[in-house]
């Protein structure tokens, strides 16, 4: 049985991390950050699919 009642700052009653509100900000810009770039990447993956095709369509039709 455990006596402790925290774990790597994780309190078991109120299941939260004893921080100060100034790393929950970072931690949440961190985030942010990863999100944005995630998306941005994302975006740019799918241009660049289209932008395959759309040339292969191009290319398609201007063997005909």
């Amino acid at each position: 049985m455990m006596t402790e009642n925290s774990y790597y700052n994780w309190n078991a009653k109120s299941g939260d991390y004893h921080r100060t509100n100034a790393d929950y900000d970072k931690l949440y810009i961190k985030g942010k950050k990863r999100e944005r770039a995630f998306r941005i990447l994302l975006w740019m993956g799918s241009a660049f699919v289209t932008f395959g095709v759309f040339m292969k369509v191009l290319a398609y039709a201007a063997s005909k």
